[in-house]
């Protein structure tokens, strides 16, 4: 199981200690898989668009199915929504990105981190609060 922490925007692993217990794990630099440039010709591929307005740092989501999009922020005005995985077309291929949505300036950002589970698809996910 992975934690998503929206406030520093890093995933961490979750596993049971003797006690059955759920004990947090970081995940290290050496689990992550593919260097920079991999990860950006990756963006480029998976068919992510630029914003309508030019901005290169907004880019939407490739399209996909079996997805996890969960939102987090107590109001419309700070709310976010946060995408997780999922499977290319007839599933030929699936997602282990995570991208941000911003309610407010209705645009999406790919969330750059250096670890995160494997790709997956037709998963569940959940908010908790802090």
């Amino acid at each position: 199981m992975y934690v998503f922490d929206s406030a520093i925007l890093s995933w961490r692993q979750l596993s049971a200690d003797s006690s059955g217990r759920a004990a947090s794990k970081a995940i290290g630099a050496d689990e992550t898989k593919g260097s920079e440039e991999e990860k950006e010709e990756k963006g480029a591929e998976d068919g992510g668009d630029d914003s309508e307005d030019g901005d290169d740092a907004a880019v939407a989501p490739a399209a996909r199915s079996g997805h996890t999009l969960n939102a987090v922020g107590d109001d419309i005005d700070s709310a976010s929504l946060y995408l997780f995985g999922g499977a290319k077309g007839n599933y030929e291929g699936m997602f282990n990105d995570t991208y941000r949505y911003d309610v407010p300036t209705a645009k999406w950002n790919l969330v750059p981190t250096t670890v995160r589970p494997t790709a997956r698809t037709s998963h569940a996910s959940v908010v908790v609060p802090p």
